[in-house]
């Protein structure tokens, strides 16, 4: 699934029923250096790549050469080699929205992107989705660059477990994000926008409205948060919500939608 100079799709484990594409998920129980740490709800698909993401974007280990990380089962194990690297965060429970340790770790620069190129992506993504995609109920989420270039798409019955795998593959592929931007199907809540800064992402884009957790996340880390307002009537609008200076050519109207607002 991970190569270099293509785009990459981490796909999600589905199967027909009477015609019907249905997505498989199941619970994910976690472990770091044999102690139960967390519990995911996702697809049992590129485990690594979510276990990879939550020894980066949790436990705060800022070199990947630092974590191994074997499956069994639907069951994660991260081996950390040394303990003293590790800056731990809340252990999440599952489908938890609450905010993560946001004490340490990388976090997004000022690097500008042209709001025509935020644009470009949000389109381009939403012929990319789970459901256009593969015709299947679930959330997915996607890298680019900020030409607004495609580099890897992930899809997920959970919108933080998808989250959690793109940090991974982010780590893996040791892409340096801080010119790049994410668009997720998914309401950005706070632990999806605390992962993703901290992977140095310093835009991330919903298809949907936001949530209060995540702006203040946002706010608080310096990561640019750009919503879907969904005006009734209008069609889809997009709003800054967020740290607007990163952005160049957004007037607040137009596709879109109204003035931003910063904290």
């Amino acid at each position: 699934m991970i190569s270099r100079g293509d785009l990459i799709e981490a796909k999600l484990k589905y199967v027909t029923i009477n015609g019907v594409n249905v997505a498989v998920d199941r619970l994910i129980n976690v472990y770091v250096n044999g102690e139960h740490y967390t519990t995911l709800v996702g697809s049992p698909s590129s485990l690594e790549e979510a276990g990879l993401g939550i020894a980066v974007s949790d436990l705060l280990i800022e070199d990947p050469s630092l974590v191994s990380v074997d499956i069994d089962g639907d069951d994660i194990h991260i081996q950390i080699k040394s303990m003293d690297n590790v800056i731990e965060g809340k252990k999440a429970s599952i489908e938890d929205c609450g905010i993560l340790n946001i004490t340490g770790g990388r976090r997004p620069n000022g690097a500008l992107i042209e709001w025509s190129k935020i644009l470009e992506a949000i389109k381009d993504f939403s012929g990319r989705t789970a459901s256009r995609a593969i015709g299947v109920a679930a959330h997915s989420v996607g890298l680019y660059d900020e030409s607004a270039r495609p580099l890897a798409i992930v899809h997920d019955t959970s919108r933080h477990t998808a989250a959690l795998k793109l940090v991974g593959i982010i780590a893996k592929l040791k892409i340096k994000p801080y010119r790049h931007m994410v668009v997720t199907t998914g309401r950005a809540s706070s632990d999806i926008v605390v992962r993703l800064g901290m992977a140095g992402v310093p835009v991330i884009v919903t298809l949907r409205g936001p949530l209060d957790s995540g702006v203040r996340a946002a706010s608080r880390i310096g990561v640019t948060l750009v919503a879907n307002s969904r005006i009734r009537g209008v069609g889809r609008r997009f709003i800054i919500l967020t740290n607007v200076h990163r952005v160049r050519g957004y007037t607040g109207n137009g596709d879109s939608g109204g003035q931003p607002v910063n904290e």
